[in-house]
């Protein structure tokens, strides 16, 4: 006699991500294996990475990244995707959650303007 094999659920993406990212608009600099730093705006950040906009041309995945956010840095980083001029990275050390915290505060308050009677 066969057995007829049960079907399984499909159980696509049910981990949860290692870190949520926040949408924030933060002007950055970015180096790229060994160019010069060029500007660069970060449009999310989480804890182990983030998402930039930036006008860059022939980058590949071996290629080391180097990123100061605002003030901070350099963050080692490593290129995960490149896409119609944004490019994913992941941090080789994480953020700390503090600073995370800190950068996206920042990044609210300074799209805040002020309303004058």
């Amino acid at each position: 006699m066969v057995r007829r094999k049960q079907a399984s659920l499909n159980r696509q993406n049910t981990r949860a991500p290692a870190s949520a990212r926040h949408a924030v608009a933060i002007d950055s600099r970015c180096a790229i294996g060994g160019r010069d730093p060029q500007d660069v705006l970060v449009t999310d950040l989480g804890l182990s990475g983030c998402c930039m906009r930036a006008n860059v041309v022939g980058v590949t995945k071996s290629e080391d990244i180097e990123l100061w956010l605002d003030a901070t840095g350099p963050l080692s980083c490593r290129l995960e995707w490149a896409r119609d001029g944004a490019l994913g990275v992941s941090f080789k050390i994480p953020l700390e959650p503090e600073l995370l915290e800190r950068m996206c505060e920042e990044s609210q308050r300074s799209k805040v303007v002020p309303i004058r009677s």
